[in-house]
């Protein structure tokens, strides 16, 4: 007989679980979620990735750096107390794209330095003193990274002895606190010419041997 009619609407709703069957722009509850105008499409990645090298104290103490990059100049902010290969974003400074743009993400490398050494949040300076300070103690004016400070030498002071200033080291930017700073003492010995003859016969007497 005369087959029974077929309802290509009610098909695609127990199908797709909708209705408007052909005649709407979609299907309801699209199982695929919402159409295929984005589907497998991602933006790219507008941002870009650069290294520059900043000098010890900009490091220690922060500051600006300027940055020259595909025709564009700008300064970008060195926080105080960056550790070497951090990362810093500069807003903007990216890849443009349908009217965004990303960020440049700068990875900071810090410059050795001839006169500090850094362990995290301390550093370490030597100064030198001469032998008569060591031996008989006296104050001495130190330039630090921070400031000039006067410091105390005790008598009878040895060669790399450490002398601890609080808080004038690298700002940890966790904690907020400064790290110590630590002086280590360098003597100079005097030339034997610089000496007068009676004064070299006395210490070849009197100074102490093996």
């Amino acid at each position: 007989g005369q087959g029974r009619n077929v309802d290509l609407d009610e098909i695609l709703r127990q199908m797709f679980g909708g209705g408007g069957g052909f005649g709407s722009s979609s299907f309801n509850g699209n199982p695929f979620g919402g159409g295929f105008s984005n589907y497998g499409f991602e933006e790219p990645d507008l941002d870009l990735n650069a290294q520059i090298t900043i000098p010890f104290d900009v490091a220690v103490l922060g500051g600006k750096q300027h940055i020259a990059l595909n025709n564009d100049s700008f300064d970008v902010k060195i926080p105080e107390g960056i550790s070497h290969g951090q990362k810093i974003r500069a807003k903007g400074k990216g890849k443009a794209y349908q009217g965004k743009r990303g960020d440049l993400i700068i990875k900071v490398n810090i410059a050795a330095s001839n006169e500090y050494e850094r362990d995290e949040d301390t550093l370490t300076k030597y100064f030198d003193i001469p032998l008569k300070t060591a031996l008989f103690g006296d104050k001495v004016e130190i330039k630090t990274i921070h400031k000039t400070i006067t410091l105390k030498i005790p008598e009878n002071t040895k060669q790399n002895q450490r002398f601890r200033v609080k808080e004038l080291g690298v700002l940890n930017r966790k904690t907020g606190v400064r790290g110590d700073l630590y002086l280590k003492a360098n003597i100079i010995l005097p030339k034997l010419e610089e000496l007068d003859a009676s004064l070299i016969e006395l210490l070849k007497e009197k100074l102490p041997g093996n």
